[in-house]
């Protein structure tokens, strides 16, 4: 019951957050491609390739986190930071 709950959640998060994300990420690489004189695809391009996995994160990837997070499976989980970022934030380890 949880979990048919939770992927409920998780549908509608991704539906809210699709179209949250798009706007925001034009606003940003319109800012951005301003800022330094190139096109919006050029700022796009440039953000991609910064990224080890060579592309931007989708909606649904940072929902999927976070409904495993409020799920029973991550229960002992505590006090951690998760970055969901494509491997963008290098790791000491």
């Amino acid at each position: 019951m949880l979990d048919e709950f939770l992927e409920d959640v998780q549908i509608a998060l991704e539906r809210y957050e699709k179209r949250k994300t798009l706007a925001k990420r034009i606003l940003l690489a319109q800012a951005a491609a301003e800022r330094e004189g190139i096109s919006t695809s050029e700022a796009n391009a440039k953000w991609e390739n910064e990224i080890p996995m060579r592309r931007l994160g989708e909606p649904r990837e940072f929902a999927a986190l976070a409904v495993f997070l409020v799920s029973e499976r991550a229960s002992y989980i505590t006090g951690t930071s998760i970055p969901v970022d494509g491997g963008w934030i290098r790791s000491l380890y």
